[in-house]
C-alpha cells in the first residue's frame, strides 16, 4: 500500500501528491533528529571518506570509524595539534579522529601533515525507498529507517497535510453573495379625474305668450283711441263688450262679430303658443345635446380613469411578482451560500480534531522512540 493510500485513509484526500511526498521527507527528517544516534546505528549506511573528505550536508552523520577502529570529533579549529607530530594530541590508526568543516567530514589518523581516509556511518536526510530513489507518496517503503517508526512516518505525514489543508481552507471558502437585493422601483399611480359632469348650460324653460296688461305679444301695444269706448279696446274685456251686447244692446249682430273676433284672437294666441313651444323645443334640443356631449365626455373620462386603473392594477401585479421572484433569488443565494459555509465549517471542525488526535498519537511515538 503506497504511503499516498496510507496518509488518506487517515484524513481524506490532499489533492496534492507533491506536498504528500514533502510532508514524507520533513517528517522523516524529525524523526531521524529526534532519535538517538545510538538507536540509529542499526539503520545506518556505510561510505568511504577520502583524504579530501566527505559532503554530509545531506547525511546525518552518526560515527566514523578508522580500518573499524570507531574515530572521535574534535573542533575543527584545534586540527593542527592533532596533525603535529610533536603533539601529545597527534592522531594515529589506533586512535583517529575526525571534524566537520564547511559540511565536509575529514579523518586524522597516523600522524601526519593530510587528513587519511575512513568510514562514514550515516543515515539519509532524504529518505530513500527500497530501490534508492527519492521516497514519494507513491512508494510503499523505505530504507534505512527505523521499522518501528514508519508509523509514525504515516501519522506525521498526514499531521503537517492536515496544518497545511486548515491553512488552505479560508481561501476555498466560497465566494459571498456579490449580489444584492435588487427590487425595481414601484410603478406610480395614475391621476384620477373627479369624473364630474362639467356643464354651465341652464336648462330651457317654456315661456307662454303674455296676457292682459297694455303690452301683449300678439298685437303689441295698443292705445286707445280718445272717440272710443275704452273697454271696448282693451281686449282683456272682450267678453265683458260680448256680454254687453247681448244684454244690453240685444244686438246680436255685433256680439257675434265681438264673438269672431275673439275667437281670431284666441287662434292667433294658439299660434303664438306653438311659436313658443318651438323656441323651446329647439332650445332644449341644444341643451339635450350639449348634455348628452357632457354626459359623454364625463363616461369617457371614467373610462379613461378606469382603464388607468387597470393598467395600474397590472402594473402593481407584476411588480409584486418581480419583488416576490428576486427575493426568493436572493434568499436562494443566501441559503446556498449559508449550506456552503456550514459544509467548510464541518469539515474544518473535523480535520481539526484529526489534526489533534494525529498529533498527540505522533507526539507519544516520538516520546518512546527517543527513550
Amino acid at each position: 500500500m503506497s504511503y499516498k493510500t496510507r496518509v488518506e485513509d487517515l484524513i481524506g484526500s490532499v489533492g496534492d501528491d507533491a506536498l504528500i511526498t514533502q510532508a514524507l521527507q520533513d517528517t522523516g527528517n524529525d524523526i531521524i533528529n529526534a532519535m538517538p544516534d545510538s538507536k540509529l546505528l542499526n539503520y545506518a549506511k556505510t561510505t568511504a571518506i577520502t583524504s579530501s573528505g566527505l559532503d554530509v550536508s545531506s547525511k546525518k552523520l552518526l560515527a566514523v570509524d578508522k580500518s573499524d577502529i570507531r574515530a572521535y570529533q574534535i573542533p575543527a579549529f584545534e586540527k593542527a595539534k592533532y596533525k603535529d607530530s610533536n603533539s601529545i594530541y597527534l592522531g594515529s590508526d589506533s586512535n583517529p579522529v575526525y571534524y566537520i568543516e564547511d559540511e565536509k567530514v575529514f579523518v586524522i589518523g597516523l600522524g601526519s601533515s593530510n587528513e587519511t581516509s575512513g568510514t562514514a556511518h550515516y543515515i539519509p536526510l532524504t529518505l530513500l525507498n527500497e530501490s534508492g530513489a527519492d521516497l514519494t507518496n507513491a512508494h510503499s517503503s523505505v530504507s534505512n529507517f527505523p521499522a518501528n517508526a514508519e508509523y509514525l512516518l504515516v501519522i506525521g505525514s498526514a499531521v503537517k497535510c492536515l496544518q497545511r489543508l486548515l491553512a488552505d481552507k479560508t481561501a476555498s471558502l466560497p465566494s459571498d453573495v456579490s449580489d444584492s437585493l435588487t427590487i425595481p422601483a414601484a410603478p406610480s399611480p395614475p391621476s384620477i379625474s373627479a369624473n364630474s359632469i362639467s356643464f354651465s348650460t341652464s336648462a330651457p324653460e317654456y315661456t307662454p305668450p303674455t296676457l292682459g296688461g297694455a303690452t301683449e305679444e300678439l298685437t303689441g301695444e295698443i292705445t286707445n283711441d280718445s272717440d272710443a269706448d275704452a273697454n271696448k279696446l282693451d281686449f282683456s274685456d272682450w267678453f265683458e263688450v260680448v256680454g254687453d251686447y247681448i244684454q244690453t244692446d240685444e244686438d246680436i249682430e255685433l256680439a257675434g262679430s265681438q264673438l269672431q273676433k275673439i275667437s281670431t284672437y284666441l287662434n292667433a294666441y294658439a299660434q303664438a303658443m306653438q311659436n313658443k313651444l318651438n323656441i323651446f323645443n329647439d332650445s332644449n334640443v341644444e341643451y339635450q345635446a350639449e348634455l348628452q356631449k357632457a354626459i359623454q365626455n364625463a363616461q369617457l373620462s371614467s373610462q379613461d380613469d378606469a382603464q388607468a386603473i387597470s393598467k395600474y392594477n397590472g402594473e402593481i401585479q407584476n411588480y409584486s411578482a418581480q419583488v416576490n421572484k428576486a427575493v426568493s433569488e436572493f434568499s436562494a443565494k443566501v441559503q446556498n451560500y449559508g449550506s456552503k459555509i456550514q459544509k467548510q465549517v464541518t469539515d474544518y471542525q473535523w480535520k481539526q480534531g484529526q489534526l489533534q488526535q494525529l498529533q498527540n498519537q505522533y507526539n507519544e511515538g516520538i516520546k518512546k522512540l527517543i527513550t
